[in-house]
């Protein structure tokens, strides 16, 4: 792999990554709100809020990343 892609590529699959647990993380929110637990679900999503808000900025900046110069 180039020494140009590096970055692109590394952020990318970080995305992905990033992606991937905020995914795993509501279905565990939905799990604990199903089985009684809704303060812990409650804070979970609390907390994916900044996951997603900081998602399209990232995704953003990977794709500018990714353009070819």
């Amino acid at each position: 792999m180039d020494r140009t892609e590096v970055t692109p590529t590394l952020l990318n699959a970080l995305l992905r990554n990033q992606a991937a647990i905020a995914d795993a993380l509501q279905h565990l929110a939905a799990w604990a709100e199903d089985n009684g637990h809704s303060p812990v679900a409650i804070a979970v999503r609390d907390r994916l809020q900044t996951v997603e808000r900081s998602q399209s900025v990232i995704g953003a900046c990977v794709g500018a990343l990714m353009q070819p110069r």
